[in-house]
């Protein structure tokens, strides 16, 4: 028996970009995200009779499929998601706890990471069987994270990866034109030990050290700035792995109570300093004695307005805009994830 709440989604690291790689993780997307783009070719020409675009004259094919996975960061088993979106990464034991800090940094190039997708689909009988999709060449091309006070899903963290895909295919499809045998069969659930979502009370924010008071929300965004539109004339419809042609776009805002006006004498004096936001577990101990649970970003900011605003109903307010900027040593953004996770 499966029904609606058996839709289930499983990653595996590519090797090769656009070769099928098993998953051997599986996450809970918040939602469905994958949807193959289809286009078509056709010839038209002067013929007594013609009705219309004839049958053998339209052929249709894909170029891939594309989506945004959206998740709850946990607090174990989200590594393998940020080394595709971020760059670099890295990983290291915490002396001889059983914590392990994962490090992600940006570079000049963006990240070299694909991975292979396979989203299990409930069709409406809850008698049939759950069907497998298969997306090859999952590329992150933009990342964003944002957190706001609320409750419910509305307080909790929320990671978007804007996937690109090579293929989709369904299990044991065959598509002649690009020599693909077919997609994979539903895979056993691999699902992390986790226990814990982040989520607003876990946050605090500090610009160049200082905790930022009264935070009401949170966002930073990475454009990679990739050409996916890689498409050549090679006996193929498949793109060639998307690669960056363009300078990257990282930029978030904040958003709190308005109490002085440290922030905005930054606006006004355009100063570059460090930004931090921090999830931490609230147990300090959580991994090991003095070692716990985080997520950590940092990047060198350098703020944009607005000015504060206030009314007769509401407390005053400001809401600020950044832009990450490159010092010439230290990356724009560097993502930290300390875990028991041993491999990403």
């Amino acid at each position: 028996m499966s029904g609606v709440l058996d839709a289930q989604v499983h990653i595996g690291r590519e090797t090769t970009y656009g070769e099928i790689a098993v998953p051997t993780r599986s996450i809970e997307a918040l939602e469905d995200f994958a949807t193959a783009q289809r286009e078509g070719l056709q010839s038209v020409g002067m013929r007594a009779g013609l009705h219309g675009v004839r049958t053998d004259r339209r052929r249709n094919y894909i170029k891939g499929a594309e989506g945004d996975l959206t998740v709850h960061p946990h607090e174990v088993g989200f590594g393998m998601l940020l080394r595709a979106a971020i760059g670099t990464a890295s990983i290291q034991q915490v002396g001889s706890t059983n914590a392990y800090l994962q490090t992600f940094e940006t570079t000049s190039a963006a990240p070299d990471e694909s991975l292979t997708f396979v989203i299990g689909r409930p069709p409406a009988d809850p008698s049939a069987p759950v069907i497998p999709w298969t997306y090859t060449g999952g590329v992150v091309h933009e990342f964003s994270l944002e957190q706001e006070v609320g409750d419910g899903d509305g307080g909790q963290l929320v990671a978007t990866f804007g996937m690109d895909f090579r293929n989709e295919l369904t299990e044991g499809q065959k598509d002649d034109i690009n020599d693909v045998t077919g997609g994979l069969s539903l895979p056993t659930p691999a699902y992390p030990d986790a226990e814990f979502v982040y989520g607003w009370p876990e946050l605090s924010v500090t610009i160049g050290e200082v905790p930022v008071g009264d935070t009401r929300s949170f966002s930073l965004t990475m454009s990679h700035e990739l050409n996916r539109e890689r498409y050549y004339m090679r006996r193929s419809t498949f793109k060639k792995r998307p690669i960056r042609t363009g300078i990257p776009e990282f930029s978030g805002s904040l958003s709190f109570d308005y109490e002085n006006n440290d922030i905005y004498e930054l606006i006004q004096t355009s100063e570059v300093l460090p930004l931090v936001a921090e999830w931490r577990h609230p147990d300090p101990d959580a991994i090991d004695t003095g070692q716990t649970y985080f997520l950590r970003v940092t990047c060198n900011v350098q703020f944009t307005g607005n000015t504060p605003q206030v009314s007769l109903d509401d407390l005053p307010t400001q809401e600020v805009e950044f832009v990450c900027l490159h010092d010439g040593e230290n990356p724009m953004v560097k993502v930290e994830y300390q875990s028991t996770d041993t491999d990403f």
